[in-house]
């Protein structure tokens, strides 16, 4: 299915076309495994038709101002640098401003 055919679909049916499709490749695997495939292509192409179809359907929630985030931008976790120097010492915690200890 092309993109500009999926892009025409309302949301619903775009995520029924998901998961009829997830369950075609599901089906697809355990046949796989017990005889020959008629056409070996056919299931990546299922496969790359779900990824297409969940792109578009993304694009759109995105477009709609759905996105799952209240503020947006900057709502990740920032990673800390921890590290034990050795037992019965102190943890050190790198998110504390060098420049204000001195350092």
């Amino acid at each position: 299915m092309k993109i500009s055919e999926i892009q025409e679909l309302p949301p619903a049916e775009i995520r029924s076309q998901v998961e009829k499709l997830r369950q075609s490749v599901w089906k697809m695997r355990f046949q796989a495994k017990g005889e020959p495939m008629e056409s070996p292509g056919a299931l990546r192409q299922m496969k790359r038709d779900v990824a297409r179809m969940l792109t578009v359907l993304r694009a759109k929630e995105l477009a709609a101002g759905r996105d799952g985030h209240e503020t947006g931008r900057g709502t990740r976790n920032t990673r800390t640098k921890k590290s034990v120097v050795s037992a019965g010492s102190t943890v050190t915690d790198s998110t504390q401003n060098d420049s204000a200890s001195g350092e």
